[in-house]
């Protein structure tokens, strides 16, 4: 009910590309009953300002404050390794916490 309250009648991609000094968000919606994403935004944000991260199950959750977070599926990797994601968040010097 809430997530319906805040997101509309819509359903919400985000994409990952992570670079050395980097990453960056892109948000695709579409609406709940058809599979015709657009672009709605992106935010490149530096590994410097990522609050914590976070790996539960097949998840990381990327905080980039205390209370708001980015959701990566390592399920939905088209690139890479979960393993190369978090080495490159450790070289980063990322507080990266296991659950």
């Amino acid at each position: 009910k809430v997530n319906k309250e805040t997101l509309g009648d819509k359903k919400y991609l985000n994409n990952f590309d992570f670079y050395k000094d980097h990453f960056v968000v892109t948000t695709q919606s579409s609406p709940l009953s058809e599979d015709k994403y657009q672009e709605v935004g992106s935010q490149k944000i530096e590994y410097s300002d990522i609050y914590k991260v976070i790996v539960h199950n097949q998840h990381l959750f990327i905080f980039i404050n205390r209370r708001q977070s980015f959701i990566f599926n390592f399920k939905g990797m088209t690139k890479g390794t979960a393993g190369e994601v978090l080495q490159l968040l450790k070289e980063q010097n990322v507080l990266i916490k296991e659950k």
